[in-house]
């Protein structure tokens, strides 16, 4: 069975603190892993009404997208076990292979 970290997954969703209020942050859409950082939607009103905006670029640039096929990292047996990403610590999620 291989692993992904749950940032290769579509639709990941990440979390980007305001850069001018504390309280605040946003919501950046990953629609697909292999997507770039202008292929990303922001909740913000930059993006809104500029179609673009720095919050895509943090989140991207936060974006781990590890796979136990491409690595380069290895998984521990206690990472694999507890589905545990060895470059970032989030989760990661099993892929049953098929030949």
């Amino acid at each position: 069975m291989t692993q992904r970290c749950v940032s290769a997954e579509p639709w990941f969703e990440v979390f980007v603190p305001s850069a001018t209020e504390t309280d605040k942050g946003y919501r950046v859409l990953v629609p697909w892993p292999d997507d770039q950082a202008d292929d990303l939607t922001c909740e913000c009103m930059s993006f809104v009404h500029r179609g673009h905006c720095h919050h895509q670029q943090e989140a991207f640039n936060s974006l781990c997208r590890w796979t136990s096929v491409d690595g380069p990292e290895e998984q521990t047996k206690e990472q694999r076990h507890h589905h545990i990403c060895p470059r970032c610590e989030d989760e990661t999620i099993g892929e049953a292979e098929f030949e």
